[in-house]
């Protein structure tokens, strides 16, 4: 099955209404620092209630192989990324995927205390 059909698929388990024909999808998503931040906001158009845990392993791992597979520049670890997942976004049914990368530099400043004791603090810097 293809990812777009499986990401179709996806959606109807949280939003069974959905028409994969009329309505349209974003998925909002960001990481950076450390690790992985998350995909955290789903708008459906027209609206759609229900509930989908995009967060949940099988759900994650196919909104990941979505932007892999779209070879769109993001960076988890070095860079700050954030980005959006579109779906039928003017009407062509198709997978559209957006990031922007910002770079991220770490620091340490050393202050002395009181005491004469040296002291470390982190202090994160972004680009």
């Amino acid at each position: 099955m293809s990812i777009r059909k499986r990401f179709i698929e996806m959606i109807k388990n949280g939003y069974p209404e959905f028409d994969q024909e009329k309505d349209s999808v974003e998925i909002e998503f960001e990481g950076g620092g450390d690790s992985f931040g998350s995909f955290h906001y789903i708008s459906i158009w027209p609206s759609r209630e229900g509930e989908l845990d995009l967060n949940q392993d099988d759900n994650m791992n196919l909104l990941l192989e979505v932007i892999d597979a779209a070879e769109v520049s993001y960076n988890w670890n070095d860079a700050g990324t954030t980005g959006n997942i579109k779906y039928n976004e003017e009407d062509e049914q198709e997978l559209a995927v957006y990031t922007m990368v910002s770079n991220e530099d770490w620091g340490t400043i050393y202050a002395e205390d009181e005491e004469g004791e040296v002291e470390n603090t982190s202090e994160e810097v972004n680009g």
